[in-house]
């Protein structure tokens, strides 16, 4: 090997240098995405994480520092099967290749959506939200709002439970959005836009009752469409709504939530309905047996007062007849002493009697006088009594009588309304596309009914 030329013999850092630099300039090692699962996973003081990425057969050390790992929505753990984000670099110092990663996530999404469930649950128990005591719902709902998605099942599933149980309730439906990413800030504005519409808010139509209950809610479906019901934005946003809030989220197996911090949860948005609007027929005959229970209240109340006037009235006389017949009494044994005494006497007593006669006299007007007095007092206390009960009753029975008047169709037909009947089957009709599949049409006022005759196009002519 004599006279060959020895080749010039490479520093280390400079062999670890120009590895580095060709992987830098690959393409094909950076910005990769490497799936394998956690080893050894280490969060530094300074907030880097570090940990190892294996697939069973091979491993590579990772270095995501601070300012991604921030970013990041799940803690990770031993055996997490991730996948990773970044580029391959070697760290000179010790010639050792890495992935310095950029962004990580679940594998599978769920395992960090539970895990984020989980925080929220920690710290709504922490500040006493799952233990709320539920506002009462309203006996009677005036305007509910419903906040779920547009042309879904389920609203129409609702609305047509509602029209069942209590036709006159005014509903407003609020359409959000209820999967996807957009899900949670649309359900949250949504609430927002139907507690406006309360007493309490700003945009309540003129005329119109403000809204005294919120169902808010969506169909069945898997778990990932229905997380935005788990969602911080949205949790927040029922337990600050001003008025009772009812979660009917998916099937009766599915707990969300927001079925946790609203005042009750239903299983289904069918039950929602039934929960909160009363049966029509159920409520009508309450208010036949309030009505009736108030009447006999009301009649027991005037019969116990007259009697107690009567009562009263009577220990009245009863007193002043004792005390006029005492003092009458006392007068006369006064003078029997005086007729039966010496003439000495006589004529002493004759005179002490002339002095306290007056007095007598004046002491037994006195305490009639207060007797009058006091039976004038006492008469008019009853007579105040008897008309306070009665006034309270009467403004009881002219509620109830309100109540009754507001849910009488005929009240509602002596305002303008017409109601379209199908002559047939008796039915009301309440679509025009209905309307003019038929020839004949009855039509009911106030003051009765008329029949008319259609052409099939929308007009019609009065049936002579």
């Amino acid at each position: 090997m004599l006279g060959q030329e020895i080749p010039t013999a490479l520093e280390v850092r400079d062999l670890v240098k120009m590895a580095r630099t060709e992987i830098r300039h690959s393409p094909h090692l950076q910005n990769i995405i490497v799936k394998g699962a956690l080893i050894r996973p280490t969060i530094h003081r300074s907030g880097h994480w570090y940990f190892t990425l294996t697939d069973g057969e091979a491993s590579i050390d990772c270095v995501m520092f601070s300012r991604y790992a921030k970013s990041t929505i799940f803690d990770p753990s031993e055996g997490d099967e991730v996948l990773a984000t970044g580029s391959i670099d070697i760290f000179v110092a010790r010639g050792r290749m890495q992935l310095m990663v950029q962004h990580l996530r679940p594998l599978s999404g769920q395992g960090a959506l539970e895990t984020e469930r989980r925080k929220l649950l920690s710290m709504l128990q922490a500040q006493g939200d799952l233990n709320r005591i539920p506002r009462e719902l309203p006996s009677i709902p005036r305007h509910m709002a419903l906040v779920t998605a547009p042309g879904s099942a389920a609203l129409s599933d609702m609305l047509r439970i509602a029209r069942e149980r209590y036709d006159r309730l005014r509903i407003t439906v609020f359409e959000v959005t209820v999967q996807g990413e957009r899900a949670a800030s649309s359900i949250t504005s949504g609430l927002w836009k139907a507690a406006h519409f309360s007493e309490n808010g700003c945009l309540g139509l003129e005329g119109e009752p403000p809204v005294d209950v919120i169902i808010v809610g969506r169909g069945g479906g898997s778990p990932e469409d229905l997380w935005a019901f788990n969602l911080e934005p949205v949790v927040e946003a029922i337990l600050e709504m001003p008025v009772p809030v009812v979660s009917a989220v998916g099937h009766e197996s599915d707990h969300l939530l927001s079925d946790l911090v609203a005042d009750y949860r239903a299983a289904t948005p069918s039950h929602a309905m039934e929960l909160v609007v009363p049966e029509r027929n159920r409520l009508e005959m309450r208010l036949d047996e309030n009505r009736i229970s108030l009447s006999r209240i009301v009649k027991r109340q005037v019969v116990e007062g007259k009697e107690r006037v009567r009562a009263r009235r009577k220990r009245l006389h009863t007193s002043l007849r004792i005390g006029h017949h005492e003092a009458l009494q006392h007068w006369s044994d006064l003078r029997g002493k005086l007729l039966t005494a010496s003439s000495a006497t006589v004529y002493a007593e004759t005179g002490r009697l002339s002095r306290i006669l007056p007095t007598l006299t004046t002491a037994m007007y006195i305490q009639l006088s207060d007797y009058q007095k006091e039976n004038a007092k006492r008469k008019q206390r009853i007579s105040s009594l008897s008309t306070t009960i009665l006034t309270r009753s009467r403004i009881r029975l002219e509620r109830f009588q309100a109540i009754l008047q507001a849910i009488d169709p005929i009240r509602i037909l002596e305002r303008g309304w017409v109601q379209v009947i199908n002559p047939k089957s008796g039915t009301i009709i309440d679509k025009s596309t209905e309307a003019i599949r038929h020839d004949k049409l009855d039509l009911q006022f106030s003051d009765g009914r008329i029949r008319v005759s259609t052409n099939g196009e929308g007009a019609m002519d009065k049936d002579v």
